[in-house]
């Protein structure tokens, strides 16, 4: 799970860095979700609305495709979403993730960065 997600992750900053040009900063050292940092992190974070809307089956940012296919997944059956966070104005964030990820799509959405 830990490399699913770290996957994600590292897809979504590699999407950011080059198909978005967005001025998030990369997260630095990566999330462990898996220990105690995700319990610190969900009391703490300020919890955003969004509004999510999934990329037409077959359309697949590269460095998804890349991640998914160097973590041993095939690249159809990887999800990919836009999410608009409320705080957040301008490009959505573009999330990939795995149709049988064990991490529930919401969760992986309400964790993020403030940014």
């Amino acid at each position: 799970m830990k490399a699913i997600l770290s996957g994600a992750i590292a897809a979504l900053a590699a999407v950011d860095l080059v198909v978005c040009q967005l001025n998030k900063p990369i997260l630095q050292p990566a999330l462990d979700l898996d220990g105690s940092m995700e319990t610190q992190l969900r009391s703490i974070l300020p919890k955003h609305s969004f509004k999510v809307s999934q990329w037409a089956p077959g359309f697949l940012p590269s460095a998804c495709k890349t991640e998914a296919q160097s973590q041993g997944f095939k690249p159809a059956d990887i999800i990919v979403l836009n999410v608009t966070y409320d705080d957040c104005t301008g490009l959505p964030w573009v999330v990939c993730r795995h149709k049988n990820s064990v991490v529930s799509q919401n969760d992986l959405l309400t964790v993020r960065p403030h940014a």
